[in-house]
């Protein structure tokens, strides 16, 4: 503790944010480059949110007095790699700014303009910085869930819905069917693993019961505004026998989450103005990337260049697989699980197998939960590479890794269900 430049202490004032980050840091031996800012609090500040630290009333952080529990948030989210954020990412970037989209000259030198989601960002060199370790956590998620997912999905009943409900932001409104405490539990593990402002395109979020048939989520375009998307989940797979299923779970909300980031309206055309199947039809036949169930990917979209780098050329077995689904639905399963065995090292799950969509949501799934590979030696391991040339989910992953390693105890009480 240096205190001030007149040579006094003055132990009776309240501390303000960036004395309290300096403290902090210092005692518990945190190092924090210089930087050339002029005012001396932005060292601290700008050091709480390269770490991804994110510190309080950003529109005016030097003057912002820490509370006691805001002191313990700095010192815990320091001394344990697994606590996840006080303040949600989307606070941060958005409420706490005090706006709702953020301009490209809001940038500080040295940050990266993100235009689909408004807000500015370091970027990583070599993917490295922002790492979050889950050690053996995650790998154990990502291994248990493969244990799972050994068969191949179904989309999820809709006969079988039990209660349909509104979104908004990170609140549920009932609005058909009836209303239990699992469903609010799990929305709140959704919530608790994806950044705000990733979950903004969720527009709507149903439960399903379909007696533990392993398909325990989806995602679909809504039929009334294919620009928003509609969260299916099912209880009865997140609590099979009545235990809660705690890495089958978050690894499946993980993977239902790349669909939504992958296939939003930034990054795949759903051309809302087409009402009628034949519009659809012409539409995606003048598609000059890919033509896909959810619309025409942009050139520079994450689907269309993860297809050019591993699917732009199908061998004629897979081509022929596909073929089988129309004809022989067994058939096509066990020939595409066949296919899958002799091809193990091209895909990081058994379910990457079934098609290019698929595929990308399990490697993402993986980026997210499994250490860096060392080399590109397999073509499965390039496929989780591929996400490392993309500073923004780096960024990402490193967030949604920090929720994972969060206190999941209070889904472990089975009378919810």
């Amino acid at each position: 503790v240096d205190g001030h430049p007149d040579g006094t202490y003055r132990p009776g004032e309240e501390i303000q944010q960036p004395e309290a980050l300096k403290i902090i840091f210092n005692t518990l031996g945190e190092p924090v480059p210089e930087n050339n800012a002029e005012e001396w609090y932005w060292r601290w500040l700008d050091h709480a949110e390269d770490l991804g630290m994110y510190y309080f009333r950003a529109h005016d952080p030097a003057v912002h007095r820490v509370t006691r529990g805001e002191t313990g948030y700095f010192i815990a989210w320091l001394t344990n790699p697994y606590l996840g954020d006080q303040i949600p990412y989307a606070d941060f970037y958005y409420e706490v700014l005090g706006v709702v989209d953020m301009e490209e000259e809001d940038c500080y030198e040295g940050e990266v303009y993100d235009d689909q989601f408004k807000y500015c960002y370091y970027p990583c060199e070599d993917g490295e910085c922002y790492e979050s370790d889950l050690g053996d956590f995650g790998q154990d998620l990502f291994n248990h869930s493969e244990d799972f997912f050994s068969g191949f999905g179904e989309e999820i009943d809709e006969n079988s819905l039990r209660s349909v409900y509104e979104v908004n932001g990170d609140e549920i409104k009932l609005v058909d069917g009836a209303e239990y405490e699992v469903d609010r539990l799990l929305w709140e593990l959704f919530v608790g693993l994806i950044p705000a402002s990733y979950r903004a395109d969720v527009a709507s979020y149903a439960v399903s019961i379909d007696e533990n048939d392993g398909t325990m989520a989806s995602v679909q375009q809504l039929e009334t505004d294919v620009t928003k998307w509609q969260l299916y989940i099912d209880p009865s797979d997140a609590y099979p026998g009545g235990e809660f299923y705690k890495e089958g779970t978050i690894f499946t909300l993980i993977h239902e989450f790349a669909h939504i980031l992958t296939l939003r309206q930034s990054q795949v055309d759903a051309a809302p103005e087409i009402e009628y199947q034949d519009e659809w039809e012409a539409f995606l036949a003048d598609c000059e990337t890919v033509a896909l169930e959810e619309g025409c990917p942009e050139a520079d979209s994450y689907v269309y260049q993860y297809r050019k780098e591993f699917w732009n050329a199908v061998d004629e077995e897979y081509a022929d697989i596909v073929g089988l689904v129309e004809v022989d639905e067994d058939a096509y399963f066990d020939a595409l699980y066949e296919y899958y065995e002799s091809h193990q090292n091209d895909f990081v799950t058994s379910y990457a197998a079934t098609n290019m969509v698929e595929d990308l949501a399990e490697s993402f799934t993986a980026f997210v939960l499994t250490d860096k590979p060392d080399s590109p030696a397999l073509v499965k391991d390039k496929k989780v590479l591929f996400f490392y040339d993309y500073p923004e989910l780096v960024t990402l992953r490193n967030i949604i890794r920090k929720n994972v390693g969060g206190d999941f105890s209070e889904y472990a009480d089975t009378s919810i269900f």
